[in-house]
């Protein structure tokens, strides 16, 4: 339903009647309007900050869309006072709501909804449209029919827009999608094959509780097809190939379920998906199954993937290592471990409660503390929505900031009292990609669209945002002094000043896959690939130092920094389960790894990686896949 207009609102623009507020984005504020004849439209007002050549060039080509099925865009004013864009309005829920509520389609209704949004896409396709988020909340259930909505993501069909970076919800997502490629129609079909397989079964197509365990579905399994009926069935699957190559278009989805029975093009497109090799994709997201986070902590959106985060552990369990415990290398001892709740952490902080440190762990809704000294837990669960998180000291005051639900919090560790929220301008952003803190009384936060917002954490208000020059989500960050370095999915590691936003030099070209982490160490910044790699720049020129480090096989996911025996060192965890030593300064590899996360059956992987002390002693807490948390003591080899 729409809200009551704020105070200040405009009363009327080009001419229509405003009556109500529909949302708020990072674009712009969206009113619920009226002509003269009482038509409602929605009437979105832009930010003069959102106005650059790709939006004119998205609005054009959405404005080139036929209006069958889809929310027509009737009018584009990015001129004047208040640049403006005016498309119809549908009264509805969306069609994840309704699943929600009223359980899965079938029958008549699943492929008349099936039909009717494969036509729409056809229509966005003609146009030269590609959608690139495409999912169940973006089809609304207008008394008319099904209606695709929301093109603030989507890109005209040219050489200028079809580029590399990840965006897009990560259930609903294609595989050259996940993968940072260009993206074309196919995609689109990918996503309306997931969309339909949601309709009929209420559950998204690629499961699991944490981002790289949907983006790894994505890549490599193929979802269960048995509860649709057939055409459908063979449709759906031959749309959810992972070779774009291999999909029907569009057009042939309404050709076939028109018909009734698949075309011969589709039936060719399933067996070309037979013969492709799984590896088809594995360039340029090899590591993608343990994103995770450090001091920046990285996520994307789950709000599509049905996930819930509850599970059958209580708060208060920690049970001992049971039929497997790592072994030591020379450098890092593992002391205690707890269970299967770990599988569903998504962020990992250190905080002090009482002068003991405390793993924060993040799930989806909720943040809990386990006493590093002890091994139990500290607390009751905070119930939140939860897609980073960091610890620092505020006035005195131990506080925790926690990122979701399109806002960044400020809790009291202690009281778990809320102490003040900020909203995220987003352009209907979902999630933070990333967070750090700066001078004890500032954030800085990112996401997917290629902006860094700083936030004076005292006030409780945005100080600036800060362009960037990123063409994927924002994964890392880390805060030095005045300079803030960022990396996302493009690869790039970039430096802004922290009081202007202005860019320091040109962006770090060295990762030949997404950057996951950052930290920053004796005018250094460290990174850390997906390709595999650790590299150093010079925080000052932006110039590589040194040779690349290699030695985790994948991505490496995670870097902490750490102090032991008076000496700085630099520990980095893989997607290999594999924990590694380093000195920052000369790149040299101390000790041999140590295998930090792996269980029978299970897949490895370091999903998190923090440094902390210890009963005075040196170490670092790991959460990983095989759902366990571990603390580790670290000693000189």
């Amino acid at each position: 339903m729409p809200a009551p207009l704020p105070p200040g609102a405009p009363s009327r623009i080009a001419g229509y009647t405003l009556t109500g507020l529909l949302g708020e984005g990072g674009q712009g504020v969206v009113y619920l309007g009226e002509d003269d004849d009482g038509r409602q439209v929605a009437i979105k007002v832009m930010h003069a900050g959102a106005l650059d050549g790709r939006l004119r060039k998205e609005a054009e080509a959405a404005q080139r869309v036929a209006s069958f099925c889809t929310a027509a865009v009737l009018e584009v004013e990015l001129t004047g006072e208040r640049p403006h864009i005016v498309s119809e309005y549908v009264p509805g829920e969306s069609l994840q709501a309704r699943v929600r509520a009223e359980g899965p389609r079938s029958g008549g209704a699943l492929h008349r909804l099936a039909l009717a949004t494969a036509t729409a896409l056809a229509a966005i396709h003609r146009a030269g449209v590609v959608h690139r988020d495409f999912k169940p909340g973006n089809v609304l259930l207008g008394p008319e029919g099904p209606v695709v909505i929301d093109f603030g993501i989507a890109r005209a069909v040219d050489a200028s827009l079809t580029r590399s970076g990840v965006v897009g919800t990560p259930a609903y997502m294609s595989p050259e999608q996940v993968a940072g490629h260009p993206v074309g129609p196919p995609s689109d079909v990918f996503s309306w094959a997931g969309t339909v397989l949601f309709a009929a079964t209420g559950r998204s197509p690629f499961s699991g509780v944490t981002v790289p365990e949907v983006l790894s579905a994505v890549l490599y399994r193929h979802p269960d097809l048995s509860s649709l009926p057939e055409p459908l069935r063979g449709l759906v699957g031959a749309a959810l190939v992972k070779d774009p190559r291999g999909r029907p278009t569009a057009g042939q989805l309404v050709q076939a379920l028109s018909a009734g029975a698949q075309e011969p093009a589709v039936r060719q497109a399933a067996t070309i998906e037979r013969r492709r090799p799984r590896t088809a994709l594995r360039a340029g997201v090899a590591g993608t199954l343990a994103v995770a986070a450090l001091a920046v902590l990285v996520t994307v959106s789950l709000q599509d993937s049905g996930t819930t985060g509850t599970s059958g552990t209580s708060a208060s369990s920690y049970r001992p290592p049971t039929t497997w415990r790592p072994q030591t290398g020379g450098w890092a001892e593992p002391v205690r471990e707890a269970g299967d709740r770990y599988s569903r952490v998504r962020a990992l902080a250190i905080a002090t409660a009482g002068g003991r440190p405390v793993a924060l762990t993040g799930e989806y809704d909720e943040v809990r503390g386990w006493d590093l000294t002890t091994a139990a837990a500290a607390g009751e669960p905070l119930k939140t929505r939860v897609d980073t998180l960091a610890a620092l000291e505020l006035d005195g005051r131990q506080v925790t900031l926690i990122g979701g639900d399109e806002s960044l919090g400020v809790w009291d560790s202690t009281t778990r009292e809320r102490l003040s929220t900020m909203r995220v301008p987003g352009e209907d952003q979902e999630a933070f990609g990333a967070i750090a803190t700066a001078g004890g009384k500032l954030a800085v936060t990112g996401g997917a669209w290629a902006r860094l917002v700083v936030w004076d954490l005292k006030a409780a208000k945005q100080v600036r945002q800060i362009a960037t020059d990123h063409t994927g989500t924002v994964l890392a960050l880390a805060v030095s002094g005045r300079t803030v370095v960022s990396a996302g999915g493009d690869a790039t590691v970039q430096r802004f000043d922290l009081d202007t936003g202005e860019p320091l030099g040109e962006p770090m070209i060295g990762h030949s896959q997404a950057v996951a982490a950052l930290v920053v160490t004796d005018g250094l910044i460290v990174s850390a690939g997906y390709d595999g790699t650790v590299r150093r720049w010079d925080l000052e020129s932006g110039r590589p130092v040194g040779a690349a480090m290699r030695g985790h096989d994948g991505a490496v996911t995670d870097l902490a920094l750490a102090e032991v025996g008076g000496r700085r060192v630099l520990v980095s965890g893989g997607a290999d389960g594999t924990l590694r030593m380093w000195d920052p300064r000369t790149g040299e590899r101390l000790g041999q790894p140590i295998d930090a996360h792996q269980a029978a059956g299970q897949e490895t992987g370091i999903a998190g990686l923090e440094a902390t002390t210890v009963d005075g002693a040196p170490a670092v807490v790991t959460t990983g896949q095989d759902m366990t948390l571990r603390l580790w003591r670290l000693e000189l080899p």
